[in-house]
């Protein structure tokens, strides 16, 4: 076991999910950590990481483990990371699972994560539910957030059609409190 008092930024993985870079974990406690990049990982190790270390984290980026993170053992070791303003997610190709469990945890309490500003997803493909959920939770949140950013191409490379009432919904919650939101491609945005 290692601690390293004072590392502020740490990236583990190149962003692929052919390995487990994450399980370094294990054997580090970092409590100074304030940035974090963490391609492949074991949920209950980045959840005993967190635990042990309970980092003043404030930049997290990770790719979805490649087992499956129960929606409370999520929102249990988001809780844990109050300081957190910025978070992205790289999803494993489709909206569900825990780009829709950490949305749907977002929705439902303003005290989850109280310094969130900044939330970006790639690769989610969002489907009518995913886009009903990301309306939630920034209606919820749009007083607080800075940006949301959630494009990606549909999962055989066309663009992912937004309906009209969901453009609708997000439109005045950008416009009233200068919230900046992508949704759409890379290339396209549709608010």
């Amino acid at each position: 076991m290692l601690t390293h008092a004072s590392l502020r930024r740490l990236n583990l993985g190149c962003g692929g999910h052919g390995g487990n870079t994450g399980a370094l974990l294990e054997y580090l406690t970092l409590p100074a950590l304030q940035t974090l990049f963490i391609a492949d990982f074991d949920v209950r190790l980045f959840s005993d990481f967190i635990s042990r270390s309970a980092p003043p984290l404030e930049a997290l980026t990770m790719h979805s483990p490649y087992v499956g993170w129960p929606a409370e053992a999520m929102e249990a070791d988001f809780r844990r990371l109050p300081d957190l303003t910025d978070f992205e997610l790289y999803c494993k190709g489709h909206f569900e699972g825990d780009g829709l469990d950490f949305l749907d945890t977002l929705a439902a309490s303003r005290d989850f994560l109280p310094n969130l500003r900044n939330i970006t997803m790639h690769r989610c493909s969002p489907d009518r539910a995913a886009y009903e959920s990301i309306v939630t939770a920034l209606t919820v949140w749009h007083k607080q957030m800075q940006l949301f950013n959630g494009h990606d191409r549909g999962p055989y490379g066309g663009d992912i059609p937004v309906d009209a009432d969901i453009v609708a919904a997000l439109r005045p919650l950008a416009a009233a409190d200068g919230m900046h939101i992508r949704i759409g491609t890379r290339d396209a945005n549709v608010i």
